[in-house]
């Protein structure tokens, strides 16, 4: 696949879950894609890809099989009131812990990371 297909892909992904990562407290600065994504090496822009597939196939999919149990007015009256001790309002806040350990991991791509967020493999930083 192209550097230039797989970031349409992401960004196609990453907008299609921007609901719910909002729902989930979730900044969306951790699945901002960077500013003139094109210079970053088709590596990373794989790995990028690899990660936000999984995320989307997997977590988001299990989260939306959750949503779809009630109509998005129901849930909207379950915030509205406060619901908390519902079956489906439990299952649901174990979805969106699921959604934000994997977008919170140390495993997010490189890609998402701000420049001063990355650490050189091999360096010791100064330290010692």
């Amino acid at each position: 696949m192209k550097k230039s297909e797989m970031l349409i892909d992401v960004d196609d992904m990453i907008g299609g879950m921007q609901f719910m990562i909002g729902e989930a407290g979730i900044n969306a600065k951790r699945l901002a894609i960077p500013r003139e994504p094109e210079s970053r090496d088709y590596k990373q822009v794989k790995e990028a890809h690899r990660w936000v597939s999984v995320l989307y196939k997997t977590v988001f999919n299990d989260l939306m099989v959750v949503r779809r149990l009630r109509t998005e007015k129901i849930w909207e009256y379950y915030k509205a009131i406060d619901e908390t001790e519902l079956r489906e309002v439990k299952m649901m806040q174990d979805e969106f812990l699921k959604l934000k350990k994997y977008i919170n991991s140390v495993k997010r791509p490189v890609f998402f990371k701000k420049k001063g967020q990355v650490k050189k493999k091999g360096k010791d930083n100064g330290k010692n």
